[in-house]
């Protein structure tokens, strides 16, 4: 999965995964830049990741987030997602599904006080109301 990173933004990834045998580990990852062909990262820098260690035969849901800066290193970039299973011997596979990713932007702080600020006096007149 690919996305643009344009700016201070909250990424949010979510997905069900699932083990056909044994204690399983599965990471999901977030790369800035770089090149995924077959599982294989060239380049980029790793951003943020996240390992759920379970013995569950379901598929279960997991979720995280991660906030990409307003300036430097990924802005403009783009993102990679890459899922991992075990790397353990005795460990089973490890499946994926339903993977998601939404970007939510980060309101600037003069918006963000704007609206709170709208906000107050909306309360303060329902009051006098």
């Amino acid at each position: 999965l690919n996305h643009q990173i344009l700016g201070e933004t909250i990424y949010t990834v979510s997905y069900l995964q699932g083990r056909t045998g044994n204690t399983t580990t599965g990471t999901v990852e977030l790369w800035s830049g770089g090149t995924l062909t077959n599982g294989v990262l060239t380049g980029g820098t790793l951003l943020e990741s996240k390992a759920e260690t379970f013995n569950s035969g379901n598929m279960l849901p997991f979720t995280f987030n991660w906030v990409s800066p307003l300036t430097g290193g990924p802005v403009g970039e783009l993102l990679t997602v890459r899922l991992t299973g075990p790397s353990g011997p005795l460990e089973s596979y490890v499946s994926f599904d339903n993977v998601r990713i939404s970007a939510t932007p980060v309101p600037e702080p003069a918006t963000l006080l704007a609206l709170t600020g709208l906000g107050a006096l909306m309360l303060r007149r329902r009051k006098t109301a």
